[in-house]
């Protein structure tokens, strides 16, 4: 099980639910270990880390590679005649949460 960090992205995840986030260096079907947790909410008490808290470990599924939305790019430059348009499609990963353990 391979720990992965999610490049500086905050995400409030709950378990049983899948989210996307950029590309993770991870295969569909693996599973890795989300790094970093800054809160967690316990039978209504809510633990906040100073920055990180170091005994909170949540464990996720790696689903599939997609891509997101398309984006068109269009650069003009009036009365000279400049004209180029491009797209780009944001890798993503998405991912389901399996478990947060509290240890």
């Amino acid at each position: 099980m391979a720990s992965e960090d999610l490049g500086g992205t905050q995400i409030l995840v709950e378990e049983g639910r899948w989210y996307t986030c950029n590309r993770l260096q991870a295969e569909p079907g693996s599973k890795v270990q989300l790094g970093r947790v800054l809160a967690l909410k316990d039978e209504g008490v809510f633990h906040v880390g100073k920055p990180y808290l170091e005994t909170v470990i949540v464990e996720a599924e790696v689903l599939e590679d997609t891509k997101g939305p398309k984006l068109t790019i269009f650069k003009m430059n009036s009365k000279k005649h400049y004209r180029r348009k491009t797209g780009h499609r944001q890798p993503l990963t998405k991912f389901l949460i399996t478990k947060i353990d509290k240890q």
